[in-house]
């Protein structure tokens, strides 16, 4: 639940201030939710009532007679953020739905939101009288001096990271970030920021020297990042070193080790003509797509097929263990060969040409 105060606008008086989820207005008032603008999903009016949905929990916020049936109600929405600023939610006169960009105005306190003496409201309160109001309440951003605090620049919330770009060995591309890489300067993707911000790259909570490709929106580290897991975040910094906040961290690993060098078949399967069966590579064989026998290998790990020297499309039946060219072989001598490559895209050593007849 969020904290609400709740002050009268006539009376200058706060009518409610506690955690709940449920509120009832009987005089028009101000509503301050303390709460940050980016915690706001979704604000909706249902009936007379302003309902404010958040992000991190099922429980809306329900500000019953917030509307009237005649749509003349003056009521006033403020938040207050962590910091002590207030932000005056705008445009809910005659609100739908409000899902997408909530506008708002910073403002030094809510005394401007409350009714003064010659305000035209105040013929409606017949509980003042002689025009004597309480002092306005002096509710938010203000110093002990009375000075109203510099406003701070609106940064974007940065979220999770969870794109990279790979330009390095033979599985380049853009990935998901929990997808192993062997690129120890991946690109991280975190979309485009305003002309006068540049983002700020850390790497397991330290700050690190990256470049940033405002066009495509890629963050990159300046030097490669070690073997193993590491924990990518950043913020953004404004033209005058105002820094925002620093996003969640999203977990990667970095992985440049190939697999092991894989063992030499010693077996091929036959299925064309009167000939069909297991058979060593010191026969001779009528099937142009001979199936090679390689047994079981890692589940994150891929085969590629190499027919003198040269990798070429083929299929691996993991159930049993075999791997066969798509292409029908020539006439003659082939040496048969085959790699194994991670999910990083390291790829190992040829095994041992074989040599079928």
């Amino acid at each position: 639940m969020k904290r609400v105060d709740i002050i009268s606008k006539g009376t200058h008086k706060i009518l409610e201030s506690r955690e709940d989820s449920n509120f009832v207005l009987s005089e028009n008032s101000v509503v301050i939710i303390n709460t940050p603008i980016k915690a706001i999903k979704k604000i909706e009016r249902i009936g007379n009532d302003l309902v404010i949905h958040f992000s991190k929990t099922d429980e809306p916020l329900i500000i019953k007679n917030y509307y009237n049936d005649n749509n003349n109600a003056d009521n006033s929405l403020v938040l207050k953020t962590e910091d002590g600023r207030l932000l005056w939610i705008q445009d809910l006169e005659n609100a739908g739905v409000i899902d997408k960009a909530i506008n708002y105005q910073v403002i030094d306190d809510v005394e401007l939101l409350l009714y003064q003496e010659d305000s035209p409201y105040m013929a409606a309160l017949p509980w003042l009288t002689g025009g004597i109001l309480i002092a306005a309440l002096a509710y938010g951003n203000r110093e002990k001096n009375g000075a109203p605090k510099e406003d701070k620049p609106i940064f974007k919330d940065p979220v999770a990271i969870n794109a990279y770009e790979d330009n390095v060995g033979s599985k380049t591309g853009t990935f998901g970030i929990l997808k192993p890489t062997d690129d120890t300067t991946p690109g991280f993707v975190i979309g485009t920021l305003e002309d006068d911000r540049t983002p700020v790259l850390y790497v397991d909570g330290k700050e690190v020297a990256s470049v940033y490709d405002r066009e495509n929106g890629i963050l990159t580290p300046v030097e490669p990042l070690s073997e193993g897991s590491h924990l990518i975040a950043y913020k953004e910094v404004d033209g005058k070193g105002n820094e925002g906040d620093l996003g969640e961290a999203a977990e990667i690993i970095i992985d440049t080790t190939a697999p092991n060098q894989p063992d030499t078949p010693t077996e091929y399967i036959d299925d064309a003509g009167e000939k069909t069966g297991h058979f060593d590579f010191t026969v001779s064989t009528d099937d142009t797509t001979p199936t090679i026998v390689i047994g079981d290998i890692p589940a994150d790990e891929t085969p590629t097929l190499y027919v003198d020297g040269r990798p070429v499309e083929s299929i691996y039946d993991a159930e049993n263990g075999t791997l066969t060219p798509k292409t029908p072989l020539s006439e003659g001598t082939h040496e048969i060969s085959y790699t194994l490559t991670d999910e990083a895209g390291n790829e190992s050593f040829r095994c041992w040409n074989i040599n079928p007849s």
